[in-house]
């Protein structure tokens, strides 16, 4: 059941990969570093930057696989969330992008918004994009 609530292995391991890559950018590439986060349990890497972009980011692709719209499923994680921070104005200029033409820069641009809040200042815009990125590649194929 934790499995299908918290994320299976496959998610685990996509967790790792992310914050391995990013510990590596920002000069922790020796084996204790890779060994800590080869030891870190499923809710410590939920925790974490990557857990939070790979959770959004399967939650929009399973969701606009069963129809959902996307300013709907935005307002819908935000409000799981948002007991951890909430900015008003800035989820209500993300809204109104996922409900425009601009739509799929709208889920970088949320996620952005919640390292923000809940991590801030530990990732950095590339980062974000470039873990969004391989987190979309990577979900569309399970």
């Amino acid at each position: 059941m934790f499995d299908f609530v918290f994320g299976g292995k496959r998610k685990m391991e996509l967790i790792r990969e992310l914050l391995e890559q990013r510990m590596k950018e920002e000069g922790f590439d020796d084996m204790d570093s890779r060994l800590r986060v080869k030891e870190l349990g499923k809710f410590q890497l939920l925790g974490t930057p990557e857990g939070g972009i790979v959770t959004i980011v399967e939650t929009v692709i399973k969701s606009q696989k069963q129809g959902a719209l996307l300013a709907s499923i935005l307002s819908s994680i935000e409000n799981h969330r948002k007991a951890l921070g909430h900015d008003p104005h800035e989820f209500a200029e993300i809204i109104n992008m996922a409900s425009g033409p601009q739509a799929g820069a709208s889920v970088g641009a949320y996620c952005f918004y919640r390292l923000n809040i809940e991590h801030p200042g530990r990732v950095s815009v590339e980062q974000c994009m470039r873990a969004l990125d391989q987190s979309a590649q990577e979900i569309a194929t399970w």
